[in-house]
């Protein structure tokens, strides 16, 4: 991972920090000019109720990549990243989940339901199509630290010295993951596919497949009919 493009200016004074050393001047003044709009998105995300849903709405419609029609995000959820985020028509965002696009891109398509306290962390890019159900608790990371010579203390040490591991996700159409599952770095649940609860996923999953995981397939969910 080369660090992020949109992201650049704040990746490199998080390295700088990690090492002890100071901000400048610009990166200073940059920040401290952003400090306004992160009260206002902390207020906004403690709004209860319709009023609360329409001014998120309106406030992520400026800062997102892409924004669709009549997109519900709850209270409680929090983004970073915004300008790498994109979220299609008739989407919901659940209450107090998490959405981390400051390295990477997220890609939702229309119709998802992301359930409450679920976490999406992208190192490399996620893409979640549309129609897809992802439940309760669900956590998809495409990054994860590995056994090597390196650390794996994660973000507390400099990339140089970190143990990584990260590649694409992909959830394919109308597929469903089930609560508290967990998706790995090289995931790609295809299309109509179910994962079951618990379940732990780190490779291609085949479509209209039930996965316990990796390797364990308990059955098949029926394709839908075609006129």
């Amino acid at each position: 991972m080369e660090g992020p493009k949109k992201y650049k200016r704040e990746y490199l004074a998080h390295q700088r920090m990690l090492k002890g050393e100071g901000l400048g001047f610009i990166d200073v003044f940059i920040f401290a000019f952003k400090i306004p709009f992160s009260f206002i998105e902390g207020m906004l995300r403690g709004m209860p109720g319709p009023v609360g849903y329409k001014l998120r709405y309106y406030y992520y419609k400026i800062f997102f990549k892409k924004l669709g029609k009549n997109v519900l995000i709850d209270i409680g959820v929090k983004f970073s990243g915004l300008r790498n985020i994109s979220v299609g028509d008739y989407s919901y965002i659940d209450s107090y989940s998490l959405i981390s696009a400051y390295l990477n891109e997220v890609q939702i398509g229309k119709r998802v339901h992301v359930a409450p306290f679920c976490i999406i962390h992208a190192n490399e890019k996620i893409v979640i199509e549309d129609f897809v159900g992802v439940s309760a608790g669900v956590k998809i990371y495409s990054s994860t630290s590995i056994a090597n010579e390196k650390k794996m203390s994660g973000p507390t040490v400099p990339k140089e010295e970190m143990s990584l591991r990260a590649k694409e996700i992909i959830i394919r159409k109308e597929s469903v993951l089930y609560s508290n599952c967990l998706l790995l770095p090289g995931a790609d649940i295809g299309e109509g596919a179910v994962v079951c609860a618990n379940a732990i996923i780190s490779k291609p999953i085949n479509p209209y497949v039930i996965a316990m995981s990796n390797t364990k397939i308990i059955g098949k969910r029926p394709r839908p009919k075609t006129n």
